[in-house]
């Protein structure tokens, strides 16, 4: 207080005091303000999320770039990702959704149409040889579809993928060009340093004055390779050209080099959650150990020896279904009556429910408990989970590794006097879509390719049929064979209505021939098929 203060409280005490009042809460207010205000302005707005205060009291947020921040930590993080995947369930799980539900049985390329008929065969008979097959991959192991699979699989799992691109001596080969999947560990992540050219390099990876990738320092060998050497294991890494590498992970910052693994957010909840189920089965085994204590109500007496050995003067009792024991006289039972823990589910359906949206899968997908889900929530919780398999197959899988491995395809063939006219770039057709409610989508499907909305080529590229022009040809073919063998199938349309009756006009002139042809008449319809082709 000061001589002023005291001065008015002498005078007037309570306006003294409300002075007082006033100023602390005035002192309150500006200490709310974020920092940097400007004086004098302490009822302006500002975000709650940046005060400081007991909510935020101990809230370190770090403002480092992407890149800083995984310094020390991307290997950690890798590390524990995989733990998790191998001992706990549901990661694994996790991952095998989203291996599953993004690559399917592999992402087709889809031609696109003004192309010659001879150079359209030659391009798919040319890719069915190559990624149809092993002889895409440089073990041997895997069609162009696994390989996918295999990436897919460790972007999830460890944020990233590295596929080096091979020229291959085999003239065996349908094209001389292979795929080598790597793990990122392969990826020298302390190699950080500048060029005397300008050029910079970020955890592995080579930039130039430009901000364009050069090229990635890699190890020979798996740095965690026990096999090999001690010198190459320590060994120094070299330099590889950025045309020969194909680096694919999911971009979540601006100017991030490396990828993360997905279920980072949710690393530690996956491992306390392991724990828990842990501790509460170790708990019932050790309830489940004591059935039941006897007792007598008499003071412990000194157990009987044998030299130094102590004597058992009351055997544990053993129990067996049906079994009837006769006790001493005085001797009592108490069973045993452990504590119940309660919740047990109830934490179980909220930690998953983290998990999942941790991993950005809907929980009834991740846990299969479909318990509390009816067919609105369903049908919801697939539409948004389809939006990310499609986003995530747009944005980062076709651009990082179907396109550039095509164009490496194309070039390949061109360099070996083939691919005449072959497109660089190409469409990728998913896998085919499950319907929610076929009775229901299936009409409205055909409004809308009937009104325009939609192509025929667009609606069969939703049911994972990547060559159109093929599948027509084949169906044309199919239907040619039924009208030589004199068959009508209910599910032809120049046949049979819709609702399974006969269609009219040329479907009834279709069915005269037929007939006519099996029967040997003059193409009058039986009385007993009147009904079934709709009459006239």
């Amino acid at each position: 207080m000061g001589w002023l203060d005291r001065g008015l409280a002498r005078i007037s005490p309570k306006f003294a005091y409300k002075r007082m009042q006033y100023r602390r809460a005035f002192e309150a207010l500006d200490r709310a303000q974020p920092r940097g205000r400007r004086p004098g302005m302490l009822l302006k707005r500002f975000y709650e999320a940046a005060a400081r205060g007991r909510r935020t009291a101990g809230w370190r947020a770090g403002s480092g770039d992407p890149n800083d921040e995984l310094r020390g930590a991307l290997e950690t993080l890798r590390n524990r990702s995989r733990d998790l995947v191998r001992n706990n369930g549901w990661a694994c799980r996790a991952v095998s959704i989203w291996s599953a539900k993004t690559i399917g049985t592999g992402l087709q390329p889809t031609l696109p149409t003004g192309l010659s008929r001879s150079v359209e065969d030659d391009l798919l008979d040319r890719w069915d040889e190559w990624a149809g097959t092993t002889a895409c991959d440089v073990e041997g192991r895997h069609t162009f579809a696994g390989l996918q699979t295999l990436v897919q699989r460790e972007v999830v799992e460890a944020g990233e993928a590295l596929v080096r691109m091979v020229f291959a001596d085999d003239a065996d080969l349908p094209v001389r060009l292979q795929l080598q999947v790597l793990e990122p560990d392969h990826l020298d992540t302390h190699k950080e340093l500048s060029q005397s050219n300008g050029d910079r390099i970020v955890h592995g990876v080579q930039f130039s004055r430009q901000g364009r990738r050069v090229g990635y320092w890699l190890f020979e060998d798996h740095p965690g390779a026990r096999t090999i050497s001690r010198a190459r294991r320590f060994g120094r890494s070299r330099f590889v050209p950025a045309r020969e590498i194909l680096h694919v992970y999911r971009t979540d910052r601006i100017g991030q080099v490396r990828g993360i693994p997905w279920g980072s957010p949710v690393l530690l909840t996956l491992k306390d959650f392991g724990r828990y189920v842990d501790a509460r089965l170790l708990r019932e085994e050790i309830a489940a150990c004591f059935v039941g204590f006897t007792h007598t109500g008499e003071p412990p007496v000194a157990e009987p020896t044998v030299g130094d050995t102590a004597v058992d003067s009351d055997a544990i009792m053993e129990f067996r279904p049906g079994t009837f024991e006769d006790l001493p006289v005085g001797r009592e039972i108490t069973f045993s009556n452990p504590p119940q823990v309660q919740g047990f589910d109830e934490y179980t359906t909220v930690t998953l429910r983290q998990i999942a949206m941790g991993f950005g899968i809907p929980y009834e997908v991740l846990s299969g408990d479909l318990r509390r889900v009816n067919f609105s929530s369903g049908k919801m919780g697939r539409i948004d989970f389809q939006s990310m398999l499609d986003q995530n197959r747009e944005l980062y899988l076709c651009p990082q590794l179907c396109a550039p491995t095509w164009r490496r395809f194309v070039e390949t063939l061109q360099i070996s006097g083939g691919g005449r006219g072959a497109p660089m770039r190409v469409a990728w057709t998913p896998p085919e879509r499950d319907m929610i409610d076929p009775p229901k989508e299936v009409p409205a499907v055909i409004r809308r390719i009937r009104s325009g909305q939609m192509t025929l080529s667009e609606f069969l590229r939703s049911r994972g049929i990547a060559n159109v022009r093929r599948y027509l040809e084949q169906r044309q073919r199919d239907d040619q064979m039924l009208t030589e063998l004199g068959l009508v199938l209910d599910s032809d349309p120049r046949a049979t209505a819709p609702a399974g009756g006969g269609g009219v006009g040329g479907a009834r002139d279709h069915l005269e021939g037929l007939l006519h042809r099996i029967h040997g008449s003059n193409g009058v319809v039986p009385a007993s098929l009147e009904g079934e082709t709709g009459g006239s």
